[in-house]
């Protein structure tokens, strides 16, 4: 009985600092969810009047909505709290805590992952969910009203039960029909689901060229949780084709054909150092790419999150345009209230801060390439490597797509696409793999593992005022 005891005082012990993080997150994200005004946020007006068309049982139509292209799933909550007579922004509001409960979803998924690459290593999930939690972009999208942070959640779930079949050999057929559920629900939760299957090809293939006497089973697998994947989102996609004409259709405005040309050289290899750590807000860098997606990824280059403005007279917030329309006219209105230029510096530092995690993340990914590197040269792998494998390729068809929409419909002049939140799926797994670095990197320099870990935390916590919204409700 006294041994009992003490197993499980110290398993209390080990999952304690996980469950405290866990808890502090969800906080954070909770006052966002609480706080953060829905009718800011990146088209948050065209989110808003989906879910006023959706509260009145049909799908919006391109004239109501260009938010028509998107999947409803993460609109039916607040739908549902609006058609039971809740104001639009009241309904809003309701969607905006569903993510709290998305966000958990992610990290239960996020933690059996962990899990199975290091059973029972505390520290490999204490890692990914630190790192997880100093990504601002994180508590900006989660307290959007929009469906990125169901698809995050969903492409999780769906990363954890294909290692659990494809990887570790579950047969059980509840896996296989989880699998197409989770996928079918991220297909209809926003359009860049369909970029994980192309990684889900490749771990089936991978595990059939390495185990052929499973190919029976893995193709009965694949084909089980590929019908139930057309069960769950394959209405939604029967109406886009014979409404639209394609199930992935696209609403905005731009180039007709693909071509790196599409962009300027600037677009592509401008670091914009002259403001990345001074002055990174919106105009700082037209159209770059790299000082955009880092500004925003640890910051708020577009001024949705943590630069507010509003209008004195009757409180009325502005969106972030609206706010740069303000601050660009030759006479600062009197009626405009505003942090952005007394936040702009220290969102500088922020930025000068992350360096790094950012290059912690590099690591992560430089290590998920030599892995499938190997993994392809010697056409075999263990589960690790196969793992390791299957998440790298997570993140890079994510980010590949990504870039695919920035070229194809780009804005030379703004590059308004430029925004990480559209592939914050990535992220999750991006964590991951760091965290995997870091365990890598104690077993052969233990003291500068635990150096490395000081100097995130220290960074962390400078950047902490950076998670919480400045855009709330007046």
């Amino acid at each position: 009985m006294l041994g009992t005891i003490e197993a499980g005082d110290r398993i209390v012990r080990r999952t304690m600092p996980r469950v405290i993080l866990l808890t502090l997150i969800h906080a954070i994200l909770l006052y966002n969810a609480l706080n953060h005004d829905p009718r800011v946020g990146y088209d948050a007006e065209e989110h808003l009047e989906y879910i006023e068309v959706l509260s009145k049982l049909s799908l919006p139509t391109p004239e109501q909505t260009y938010e028509f292209i998107s999947p409803p799933l993460p609109y039916v909550v607040p739908a549902l709290a609006r058609a039971l007579g809740m104001s639009l922004t009241g309904a809003a509001k309701v969607g905006q805590v569903v993510n709290v409960f998305a966000s958990l979803f992610l990290m239960y998924h996020l933690l059996a992952i962990a899990d199975m690459l290091r059973p029972g290593h505390e520290r490999l999930k204490l890692l990914a969910l630190g790192l997880l939690g100093t990504l601002p972009v994180y508590y900006k999208s989660f307290a959007f009203v929009r469906g990125e942070p169901l698809l995050a959640a969903m492409a999780v779930a769906v990363a954890h039960e294909a290692i659990a079949i494809f990887v570790r050999d579950d047969r059980s057929v509840r896996r296989a029909l989880a699998l197409g559920v989770w996928l079918g629900l991220a297909v209809l939760s926003r359009q860049l689901g369909y970029l994980l299957l192309p990684p889900l090809a490749f771990l089936v293939i991978a595990r059939i060229v390495a185990a052929p006497r499973l190919a029976r089973f893995l193709l009965g697998r694949s084909l089980l949780a590929g019908a139930a994947t057309l069960l769950v989102c394959g209405p939604f996609l029967a109406h886009m084709a014979i409404e639209h004409g394609s199930i992935a259709v696209y609403s905005r405005s731009g180039f007709r054909s693909f071509s790196l040309a599409n962009n300027p050289p600037s677009f592509y290899f401008d670091p914009g150092l002259e403001k990345v750590f001074e002055d990174p807000v919106r105009d700082a860098f037209p159209n770059r790419l790299l000082p955009t997606f880092y500004s925003e990824v640890w910051g708020d280059y577009w001024c949705y999150f943590l630069i507010y403005g509003y209008d004195a007279r009757n409180g009325n917030p502005l969106s972030g345009l609206l706010v740069n329309r303000a601050l660009s006219q030759p006479e600062l209105p009197e009626w405009l209230r505003t942090n952005r230029e007394s936040i702009a510096p220290y969102l500088g530092r922020v930025n000068a801060a992350a360096l790094p995690a950012s290059a912690v993340m590099a690591g992560g990914m430089v290590m998920g390439l030599i892995g499938l590197l190997l993994m392809l040269w010697r056409r075999r792998a263990d589960s690790e490597i196969l793992t390791r494998s299957f998440l790298f390729l997570i993140v890079v068809s994510t980010l590949g797509g990504l870039l695919w929409i920035l070229i194809k419909y780009s804005s030379p002049s703004v590059g308004r696409m430029i925004k990480p939140t559209y592939a914050l799926q990535l992220f999750p797994f991006l964590c991951l793999l760091a965290a995997e670095a870091i365990v890598r990197l104690d077993a052969i320099a233990p003291r500068a593992a635990r150096w490395l870990c000081v100097l995130l935390v220290a960074c962390a916590l400078h950047n902490l005022p950076a998670l919480f919204t400045r855009v709330v409700v007046r």
